[in-house]
């Protein structure tokens, strides 16, 4: 019995750090298509505000990433911490 309790806790740890992992990888794809429509502005509209939203865009996708990143690894290392695991 106690082997199936291990194994089950093991699969649940697994699908935390998947979760963890696909949710960085959503930050990832706001990241890019921030980036990509705030180029888009720039480069192909002519007008201040155009030029004023894409920059504002760029700088949001950075912030972005970087929450996500952060994110990630704090989530990581409490995830480690409870399960008293170190899944890479």
């Amino acid at each position: 019995m106690k082997e199936v309790t291990v194994k089950r806790d093991n699969y649940a740890n697994l699908r935390t750090h998947l979760a963890n992992e696909r949710t960085l990888l959503s930050f990832i794809r706001t990241f890019l298509a921030l980036v990509g429509f705030g180029i888009l502005l720039i480069k192909y509209e002519s007008t201040v505000m155009s030029l004023i939203i894409g920059i504002s865009l760029i700088v949001i996708a950075v912030i972005v990433i970087i929450v996500g990143i952060v994110r990630f690894f704090t989530t990581k290392k409490n995830i480690n911490t409870i399960s008293n695991t170190n899944i890479e």
